[in-house]
């Protein structure tokens, strides 16, 4: 057993240094000899520390020319002349050595010390041991690197708690840091690793909550239920999924008479190719969604839709505002995104400030997907033809919430139709 155990684990290292950026004498000397280096060796410590740290590596390749086929010996090594030395000693591109190794190669060590911590079950206590001198820089790096390595942004599980252990770690190294120009630099890799791990879990969370068949269902399943009576005298029964920011559901919000009245008006008018969001958060036109607009002054019907839905909300559109109406076929889905404005684009739209709140009606059944999630909040709702949803995009004192993430799930068979109507805060009597 424990000879086949030294055998799998010799041809496992073959199999890494094989795939690994090689770390020798002369790469590394090539960089303690660069003319521009020495320049600022002499003028600041930090860069001066990290040439001694190389010159200390040639020392141990002198002992051990294999010291860096270990995976996590070589993630500290390549991290550090792929991105500490350039970002330290401000080595620009053009003057880096031609044979200085790259953020790829980091990111390959990063994935083979996640393949030797999942297949021997490593303890992350003896990972962080085997990594030399391990700071918060070389923990973020590794949070981020890992990834942003994914491949179409699916984040497999055992990668995502190795990440989010390595982002803990980081941050408890932090605190013990007392110079404030590193903890400078370490904040900045801090926001953007915590941005990545973040935007990983909740495209995880998404993905479970789309891909497990389930009713609609809040994660706080104490939702307070309510009764409201419609302009029309019907009665509109509402379940608050949260209530900060407020995400509540409106069963049975139109009738089967005023669904086919709404359908029949959207007939009248083309839909035209729409665009979605892709995985990187970009916008693409695609084949699998159409959409349409409907100003309140171009029907009755919008109109006197968007007074009954202000009447049981509250909330508020002026004679500008529409009613947006996507279609999505099959495989159509649509990224978890957020909807508030940012800072500088708060004055958009017709300079009706910052957008607070959506409600959305399903006009159609799906036969298998296309549900509404949010993953921060744990929220599911199954389409329905009939149901509204209405959510707010910022918290109960009118800041943007991050709480309010959403998205659509991809559509596995048949067709989702819903009808979408944007609110804007200066339109609010209160907020």
């Amino acid at each position: 057993w424990i000879i086949s155990v030294f055998i799998c684990s010799i041809a496992f290292q073959n199999c890494f240094s094989s795939n690994l950026f090689e770390v020798d004498k002369e790469t590394l000397q090539k960089f303690i000899e660069s003319k521009y280096i020495k320049v600022l060796v002499a003028q600041t410590t930090d860069c001066q520390s990290l040439i001694s740290t190389l010159e200390g590596w040639i020392l141990r390749l002198t002992n051990n020319p294999l010291s860096f086929d270990n995976p996590f010996l070589n993630f500290k090594a390549v991290k550090t002349l792929a991105v500490d030395i350039p970002r330290v000693c401000q080595v620009t591109k053009q003057r880096k050595p031609s044979s200085a190794p790259k953020k790829v190669d980091v990111q390959k060590s990063i994935k083979m010390s996640i393949e030797i911590i999942n297949l021997y079950d490593k303890k992350m206590k003896k990972v962080f041991e085997s990594i030399p001198n391990i700071t918060a820089s070389d923990c973020f790096a590794f949070c981020s690197l890992a990834l942003e390595a994914q491949e179409e942004n699916v984040v497999n599980e055992n990668t995502l708690a190795i990440s989010a252990r390595f982002f803990e770690k980081g941050k408890s190294l932090m605190k013990q840091v007392t110079s404030e120009r590193v903890n400078h630099k370490n904040k900045k890799m801090l926001k953007k690793a915590g941005d990545n791990l973040r935007d990983a879990e909740n495209n995880s969370k998404f993905r479970n909550l789309c891909t497990k068949p389930r009713i609609t269902f809040p994660m706080n399943k104490r939702g307070l239920c309510k009764l409201l009576v419609k302009s029309n005298l019907k009665i509109a029964k509402v379940e608050v999924l949260n209530e900060n920011p407020l995400v509540e559901l409106y069963e049975d919000f139109l009738s089967q008479k005023e669904l086919n009245i709404l359908n029949r008006e959207v007939s009248t008018f083309p839909f035209k190719t729409a665009q979605t969001l892709d995985e990187y958060g970009d916008e693409n036109d695609v084949d699998f969604r159409v959409q349409l607009f409907i100003d309140d002054t171009e029907s009755r019907i919008v109109n006197d839709l968007h007074a009954t839905i202000e009447d049981v909300t509250g909330l508020s559109t002026d004679k500008d505002d529409y009613l947006q109406v996507v279609k999505y076929r099959p495989g159509g889905s649509f990224e978890p995104h957020l909807d508030f404005y940012e800072e500088e684009h708060k004055d958009e739209d017709y300079n009706l400030g910052n957008r607070v709140a959506q409600a959305m009606i399903f006009l159609s059944d799906v036969e298998f997907g296309g549900g509404f999630a949010m993953p921060e909040l744990g929220i599911y709702i199954k389409p329905s033809p009939g149901t509204m949803v209405v959510w707010h995009n910022v918290d109960s004192n009118g800041e943007n919430d991050l709480l309010s993430l959403h998205g659509g799930c991809p559509v596995l068979s048949g067709n989702k139709v819903a009808a979408i109507t944007s609110y804007h805060l200066l339109n609010q009597r209160s907020w």
